[in-house]
């Protein structure tokens, strides 16, 4: 009612099959989707939503086999929009433990940690004109695993992302946008070299696109 929506979507991801010649049937988990949104209009087509969505796995099968069943998944945002302004994002990624079958084929049994670190992030974005300049941090926690456990022992880690957008009207249907973007990211005690101890690994990735763009 009002300015205010209130929505609830519900889903199913199939993954199928991924075959290689070494991994002959690796069947990922497929997945069951939920969520609620709450979405406020203001003026000037300015607008907020808050969002709150879960995914729950089932099984990754090795040739028939079970081999591993994620924990649910649960994801919080919240987000604030405007189109000839300032906008952003904030949110959080929660993991549970995963089951897990040793050796494959056994019975799925809870993990004694969580192998995945929790996820914390901020998007905001600044329209100027055509040209939008959106950024990203986020953070992700280490793991349960102890650090000598190097198996299943993850450091989480850090990424920071640049993404400029530029749109070039074409006519008064169709468009041309250009667009780039930059990652930094560090990968806490993620390698050793010689057997030594851990060391944090850096990567720089680069992208950059174009689209052209038809309004119906």
């Amino acid at each position: 009612g009002g300015n205010e929506q209130f929505g609830v979507a519900a889903g199913y991801l199939f993954s199928g099959s991924y075959n290689t010649l070494s991994i002959p049937d690796l069947a990922l988990g497929d997945s069951l989707f939920v969520g609620l949104n709450r979405v406020e209009a203001f003026g000037d087509n300015k607008s907020s939503a808050i969002r709150l969505t879960a995914l729950y796995f089932l099984p990754t099968t090795l040739n028939g086999s079970n081999d591993i069943q994620e924990g649910p998944n649960v994801d919080a945002s919240f987000s604030y929009e405007d189109p000839k302004g300032f906008s952003y994002e904030i949110g959080a990624q929660l993991f549970t433990p995963a089951r897990r079958s040793n050796p494959v084929g056994s019975p799925l049994a809870t993990e004694p940690h969580n192998s995945l670190g929790q996820r914390f992030y901020v998007a905001p974005s600044l329209a100027i004109g055509q040209l939008t300049i959106g950024a990203l941090a986020k953070y992700i926690l280490p793991n349960d695993y102890p650090q000598s456990d190097v198996a299943d022992y993850n450091g989480g880690g850090l990424l920071l992302g640049l993404t400029p957008t530029l749109v070039a009207p074409l006519d008064s249907v169709s468009d041309l946008k250009f667009s780039a973007g930059y990652d930094y990211i560090v990968a806490h005690n993620a390698g050793s070299i010689g057997g030594g101890p851990l060391g944090d690994i850096f990567y720089n990735y680069w992208q950059v696109g174009t689209n052209y763009e038809i309004k119906l």
